[in-house]
C-alpha cells in the first residue's frame, strides 16, 4: 500500500463486550473529505479455463551451481518436466524454488531449499541457487489471457468458491491421499467497475484463499505473486502501473493459479476455494488486519452451560492494538479512538490518543 504507520496500544478496563477502532484526521484545507471504507463481495461473475493457453515459458537456467550424482531429499515431483533442462527451467520460473534435481528414471523433483539433505547416487544432476531467489514481476505478453482485451468468450461462467480440482476425472494410477485428482493450473478472469468515489483512495482485493500460487495482473499490469495455499492475502489496485478505471468504466483483474505443487499429504483444493472481497478506503485509514483487542480476564469465569458453551467473566482488562496508515501526499494531525460497548451498544470505555503522521506519498 505504502505510506506511513503508526502502531497504538491502550488500556481500557471493563467487562466483557465488543470494542471497535477508528481513526480520523483532519483534511488539508481545500480537499473534500474521504469516501467511507466499504466492503463487497467480489464473488460473482467470473470467467474460468483450465490450463494455460501461453506458450510454455523459457527461463534461465545459468544461474544454478551445478551438481552431479547426488539425490537432494525432501523434494517435491514434478510430472510435466521430463528432462533435465525442462526441470532447470522449472525452477528457474518457480520464485520459491532453489534446487531442481533430475534422473532420467525418477524424473524431475524442485524443492525450496538448498538441498542440506541427499544420497550419494549415480545417474542424478541438479542444481542449486546461489542465493534465495525473490519474486520478479511476471511480464503480461501479446495475446495472454492476463491483456485486457483477450477474449474469454469462450471460458466457462461461474462464482467463486470454486474447487476445479474435484471436477476433474478420477485417475486410479495416482496418489490415493490426493484423491486419486490430477493437480493442474488455470486462468480465472473478471470484469469490475469502480464508483467515482473511489477514486483518490485505497482500492484492494482480499482473497481469502487460492491454491496454491497465485500471479494477479489487473488491466495487464501485473500486481502480485502469492505463494502457499492455506494463508490469506492482500493485494492493493489503485497504484497499479497499468491505472484504474472509475466511474462505471471496465476493469479486467486475471489471476494464474499454479496448483501443480503439493503442500498436503491429503487432498488439497485448486483454484480461488474461498472467498474474495472488494476493499475501498479513505488514504488515511486502518490497516488490513490492523486490529487487535487481546483481553486479560481479571475477575471469576462462569461456564453456565458447561465447558463447551459460551463463558462470561465478571471483568477484564482490554488492550486493543490498531495500525493507522497514511498514504496521502500531505501529513495528517488526527485521533484514534477505541469504544468498548456491550452486547445491547451501550457504550462502557471511550479510549483516544492523538497522532501525527507523515505523508506517505
Amino acid at each position: 500500500m505504502g505510506g506511513s504507520l503508526r502502531s497504538f496500544a491502550l488500556l481500557c478496563a471493563s467487562a466483557a463486550a465488543a470494542c471497535v477502532a477508528a481513526a480520523s484526521g483532519a483534511a488539508p484545507a481545500g480537499v473534500a473529505a474521504p469516501a467511507p471504507r466499504t466492503r463487497s463481495s467480489f464473488d460473482a461473475s467470473w470467467r474460468f479455463l483450465l490450463g494455460d493457453p501461453r506458450p510454455g515459458p523459457s527461463c534461465n537456467a545459468s544461474g544454478f551451481v551445478p551438481f552431479v550424482a547426488r539425490q537432494c531429499l525432501g523434494q517435491s515431483a514434478v510430472p510435466s518436466a521430463t528432462s533435465a533442462t525442462a526441470c532447470a527451467e522449472t525452477c528457474a520460473c518457480s520464485p520459491d524454488c532453489l534446487t531442481w534435481d533430475y534422473s532420467a528414471s525418477a524424473g524431475c523433483w524442485t524443492s525450496a531449499d538448498e538441498c542440506p539433505s541427499y544420497l550419494n547416487s549415480t545417474g542424478w544432476v541438479g542444481g542449486t541457487r546461489p542465493g534465495d531467489p525473490a519474486p520478479s514481476p511476471v511480464v503480461c505478453g501479446p495475446g495472454d489471457p492476463c491483456q485486457p482485451a483477450y477474449d474469454d468468450a469462450g471460458w466457462r461462467e461461474l462464482n467463486v468458491p470454486h474447487d476445479y480440482g474435484v471436477e476433474a476425472a478420477f485417475d486410479p494410477s495416482l496418489s490415493p491421499g490426493k484423491g486419486c485428482l490430477p493437480k493442474n493450473s488455470s486462468w480465472y478472469r473478471k470484469h469490475f467497475a469502480l464508483p467515482a468515489a473511489a477514486a483518490g483512495g485505497l482500492v484492494s482485493l482480499q482473497f481469502d484463499g487460492v491454491f496454491r500460487a497465485a500471479d494477479l495482473f489487473v488491466n495487464g499490469a501485473w500486481v502480485l505473486h502469492h505463494e502457499e495455499g492455506y494463508t490469506s492475502f492482500v493485494v492493493w489496485l489503485h497504484n497499479a502501473s497499468a491505472g484504474l478505471v472509475y466511474g462505471g468504466g471496465d476493469n479486467v483483474l486475471a489471476v494464474f493459479v499454479d496448483a501443480t505443487q503439493p503442500e498436503l499429504w491429503s487432498y488439497e483444493q485448486q483454484g480461488i476455494y474461498r472467498h474474495v472481497w472488494l476493499d475501498t478506503a479513505p488514504l488515511l485509514s486502518v490497516v488490513p488486519w490492523g486490529f487487535f483487542a487481546p483481553a486479560l480476564l481479571t475477575g471469576a469465569v462462569h461456564s453456565p452451560g458447561g465447558a463447551a458453551a459460551p463463558q462470561t467473566a465478571d471483568g477484564a482488562t482490554l488492550s486493543p492494538r490498531v495500525d493507522v496508515a497514511n498514504a496521502g501526499a500531505a501529513p495528517v494531525n488526527g485521533t484514534v479512538t477505541f469504544a468498548l460497548a456491550d452486547a445491547g451498544g451501550a457504550v462502557l470505555c471511550i479510549a483516544s490518543a492523538p497522532f501525527a503522521l507523515p505523508a506517505g506519498g
